[in-house]
């Protein structure tokens, strides 16, 4: 016993050569007995006494018997050592987590994911050495991108990840991406989708070499995967500002009623709601710049109503007036918070009372009667009102000499509804021909019982003297714009006048005759009377002067004027002062006459931007087609779309584009050609767009800016790769055919394609060419294509790639794209080359068995030699 284990320990010292020749020995041994036992039987089947006959059919039997033991898959194979050579599969399996995504609404956060390696090995139940099995079960190159966050309100703002090598049993992690969370989250747990890319090693052989290292060889594959980590939103309180009303006027006060609801996933206590003005102007309760009201508990979903006494003061103008309003709370954990919304309140109109007429037979030095018509222009009722008209002449009064003021009492006054008043108004002897003017007070109280007061004028000349009162005035001039004013006037007499001239001025500089300081001349209207003529404006004083010439009692002249307001300008009345120079009939000077009227701007020429569609992707280009409407109440000729984007990723290829003439309400589509480079992000992203344009008197405009939220798809497959024949026989070979289609909104040139394969597929034609893919056009590429004969039934994938040039003569790599290629087996059960050594061993069994009295006897006789 001891020497047999001391030979084998000697046979040990080699290691891998002691084992290869110890297997070299077993081999050797194997075949000696074979051989012994076969040359045994021979030599005794001719030593045999057989008549000739039967003697002849044993040999040839026994010869037909070694034939198929010769070429029969039962033949004595080579014995392989352990780990000296073999095939390992291994299948990476990823899983994702991340425990820690917690998550408040409104708020940036990070969101960590941890990837866990499960590999699955097939080893077929040998032994292999361990780093084939580490090799075979690690992913390698592996990223990480969160791809679809599904119903999840947040944004991601990190792009993909690269991670490195993940090996099996082993964690990688956590990898940060950062998120932001929707301002009105709900709260609760959200599932979101996460893409894993990696390559690995499918198929690991390894052998030994004559040194006695093992060489490798893999087969490595990209997989891409899709898996689910959970983020949970935490809950909170929200407040939104459902509705907002208010009847606040300018100059005057109302009441803000504010409807505000609890959106959010808590319910709070001890609730105070406080809303807060930053201007002067507008001011809450006793003209403070705050108020504050209790709401107590606040449950979830339950909207309460809050209403707060406001008023404007007298210079406040018609924008909107900046709002905070703050909830204060107690939250479900006893902590105090607050959340501030913000709003605008733009004040309205106060209710006016225009002057639709006036008329008076007030003489110098005399009393009479001053006739007005007043029209409320309000939306609502008012009642108790009141007209007081004062006056601070000295050579005036109202009433008796002693009295200043008179006062009219009208009670209620509905909307458009026209009222006629009289004052009796005296002149003293110090009265003079000109315009003397009254204040009117109108005083009313509106549906809520706040008191407003709204101050007018009127002016009115004692008559004896010419008079030439404004009938009408109607312009067309925008804020922002030129246009032209066309005014009424009447010479009332008693006086025909001559060399009369008529000059307008406004102390506003938001208001100017002309054309701005330009040297247009001023358009005079068709059929005037000779010798009508219109001065150039004065570039430093917002004036123009038109000369009439003579101007008979009763006479109707119609004047037309350019004027403009600046982009300063508002709503409301300009006022503009119109002065009369005449002669009377004998050429005496007579002094002017002057007034004042008013004028309020049109509304500024708008124009409103709205996206059809567009097809942007990260890394292309793409269109954006929109509609463009004039929303002003004029024409406008060549308009031009001007589009803007801040974003540095982001690039125009035609910053304008031309729509042409816009009537109002007229509406026209315009296209850019935007280009978005790979280092954008996808996502919504902010245009600006403007329209240039020239107004109806062909000056050169340029509308505010409005923005537009565009979305930037993420980046997409270069083509779409198909497989139209994609199966074949084991053994057999053919060509391979792929339908390729360009799936990018630009052409693609001089593509060229490479085919990769892995056992038991190969081919010797793995390269094709394409001159030109046009968008969505798609080509077929064929390719030589060969199955092993040992190949299993089942698919196999090859992988292809492409490297192309896009729309800007820029060279691109693809991704790796893999199509199935199905294997199916011949359809006989046993091949040729199985079934002639299966049929020789069939016939030499039989045969030998037919005449086995004869054998046996033979074996009878005679020992085999292998059991000596």
């Amino acid at each position: 016993m001891k020497k047999k284990i001391k030979r084998e320990k000697k046979n040990n010292i080699g290691g891998k050569n002691g084992l290869k020749q110890k297997i070299k020995n077993k081999k050797n041994k194997a075949n000696n007995i074979l051989f012994s036992k076969v040359s045994y039987t021979y030599s005794r089947l001719i030593k045999y006494r057989f008549n000739e006959k039967r003697r002849l059919i044993h040999i040839i039997s026994f010869l037909i018997l070694i034939l198929g033991i010769l070429f029969s898959p039962i033949m004595i194979q080579d014995v392989k050592a352990e780990n000296s050579s073999g095939t390992v599969r291994g299948y990476p399996d990823l899983n994702l987590s991340a425990p820690n995504a917690r998550l408040d609404p409104g708020q940036q956060g990070t969101v960590g994911i941890t990837v866990t390696n499960n590999a699955d090995i097939e080893d077929e139940g040998q032994t292999h050495p361990e780093e084939a099995r580490t090799k075979a079960g690690e992913a390698r190159s592996v990223r990480l991108n969160i791809t679809d966050t599904r119903e999840a309100p947040i944004t991601v703002k990190t792009g993909q990840r690269s991670i490195g090598t993940i090996q099996n049993g082993e964690a990688s992690g956590p990898h940060n991406f950062d998120v932001i969370v929707n301002e009105d989250a709900d709260s609760g747990t959200y599932k979101v989708e996460v893409t894993m890319k990696y390559r690995h090693a499918e198929t690991v052989r390894y052998n030994e070499t004559k040194t006695g290292d093992l060489e490798y060889n893999e087969t490595v594959v990209s997989k891409e995967e899709i898996g689910y980590i959970t983020v949970v939103i935490e809950p909170e309180a929200r407040f939104d500002i459902k509705e907002i009303k208010h009847d606040v006027p300018l100059g005057g006060e109302g009441t803000v009623t504010l409807k505000v609801m609890n959106t959010g996933d808590e319910d709070v206590e001890d609730s105070t709601l406080s809303v807060t003005s930053s201007d002067s102007d507008f001011y809450f309760g006793s003209r403070s710049t705050s108020s504050e009201a209790m709401a107590g508990k606040w449950f979830v979903g339950e909207t309460k109503e809050f209403k707060f006494r406001a008023g404007t003061s007298d210079s406040a103008v018609k924008r909107p007036y900046p709002i905070d309003a703050t909830i204060e709370f107690t939250d479900s954990e006893n902590q105090q918070d607050s959340e501030t919304n913000s709003f605008g309140i733009t004040p309205q109109e106060k209710p006016r009372f225009r002057i639709n007429s006036t008329s008076h037979n007030v003489p110098l030095d005399g009393e009479g009667i001053i006739k007005v018509k007043f029209n409320y222009t309000g939306d609502e009722r008012v009642s108790n009102v009141s007209i007081s008209a004062s006056t601070q002449e000295s050579e005036i009064y109202l009433g008796s000499e002693e009295s200043r003021s008179a006062e009219a009492f009208f009670g209620k006054w509905d909307p458009g509804e026209e009222k006629l008043t009289k004052f009796r108004v005296g002149t003293t002897s110090g009265s003079v021909d000109r315009a003397y003017p009254i204040q009117l007070d109108f005083k009313f109280t509106d549906k809520d019982d706040n008191e407003n007061t709204i101050t007018d004028y009127l002016k009115f000349n004692p008559h004896n003297e010419p008079s030439f009162p404004v009938e009408s005035v109607r312009h067309d001039i925008p804020i922002g714009g030129t246009g032209r004013i066309k005014l009424n006037l009447t010479n009332n007499g008693p006086l025909n006048a001559t060399e009369t001239s008529i000059t307008f001025s406004s102390s506003s500089d938001a208001l100017f005759f002309g054309s701005g300081g330009t040297s247009e001349q001023i358009e005079a209207p068709s059929g005037f009377p000779s010798g009508f003529s219109i001065k150039k404006p004065d570039p430093s004083t917002p004036t123009s002067e038109t000369f009439i010439g003579n101007w008979s009692v009763g006479e109707n002249k119609t004047l037309i004027i350019r004027a403009g307001f600046e982009d300063t300008a508002i709503k409301r009345n300009y006022s503009i002062d119109v002065s009369i120079d005449y002669k009377n009939s004998a050429g005496n000077e007579m002094p002017s006459q002057s007034y004042s009227i008013g004028l309020e701007p049109l509304p500024i020429q708008e124009f409103n931007f709205k996206k059809i569609e567009s097809d942007l992707y990260i890394g292309e280009e793409g269109d954006l087609l929109g509609e463009i409407t004039n929303t002003g109440n004029r024409s406008v000729k060549n308009v031009v779309v001007i589009a803007k984007s801040e974003r540095e990723n982001i690039h125009l290829r035609n910053t304008r584009y031309t729509v042409g003439d816009l009537d109002p309400g007229e509406t026209r589509d315009f296209r850019h050609r935007i280009s978005v480079t790979e280092e954008a992000e996808y996502g919504p992203r902010i245009f600006e767009f403007s329209a240039r344009y020239r107004d109806p008197y062909n000056n050169i405009k340029e509308s505010d800016t409005r923005d537009l939220e565009i979305n930037i798809a993420p980046e997409r497959d270069s083509f779409i790769v198909k497989g139209n024949k994609t199966e074949f026989e084991a053994g057999d070979s053919g060509e391979l055919v792929l339908n390729i289609t360009n799936n990018k909104n630009e052409s693609l040139r001089n593509i060229q394609a490479k085919l990769f394969t892995s056992i038991p597929l190969d081919t010797e034609d793995e390269e094709a060419f394409i001159k030109e893919l046009k968008p969505n056009e798609s080509k077929n590429l064929s390719f030589k294509l060969s199955v092993e004969g040992s190949a299993m039934q089942k698919t196999y994938p090859v992988s292809i790639d492409f490297r192309y040039d896009g729309g800007q003569g820029d060279s691109h790599l693809s991704d790796t794209y893999r199509v199935p290629i199905k294997v199916t087996k011949p359809d006989s059960i046993i091949s040729m080359s199985l079934f002639i050594p299966i049929l020789c061993f069939v016939i030499g069994i039989t045969s030998m068995a037919w005449y086995k009295g004869d054998f046996s006897q033979l074996s009878s006789k005679q020992q085999d030699p292998s059991e000596e």
